[in-house]
């Protein structure tokens, strides 16, 4: 993780680098299982656009609660 580049109400965005690449990294909070389903619906969408006005859906991931503690930004 590079920088933070903003909040919302379902979580933050990273600017992240990987293998020489810049990328945004959105982590998203989810406090229920309504919360959880409007995610994968999500994903499901995004996974399926192709549009130069639509971010492109790299990879997506799920962390534990420890791992999500130590998750910040490197500056």
């Amino acid at each position: 993780l590079l920088e933070l580049l903003g909040s919302g109400s379902f979580g933050d965005v990273y600017k992240c680098a990987k293998d020489s690449q810049i990328f945004a990294m959105k982590r998203v909070r989810l406090n229920s299982e309504a919360e959880l389903k409007f995610a994968l619906e999500e994903v499901n969408i995004l996974d399926k656009v192709q549009h130069e006005n639509v971010v492109k859906l790299v990879e997506v991931f799920s962390l534990t609660k420890r791992a999500r503690n130590n998750l910040k930004p490197t500056k």
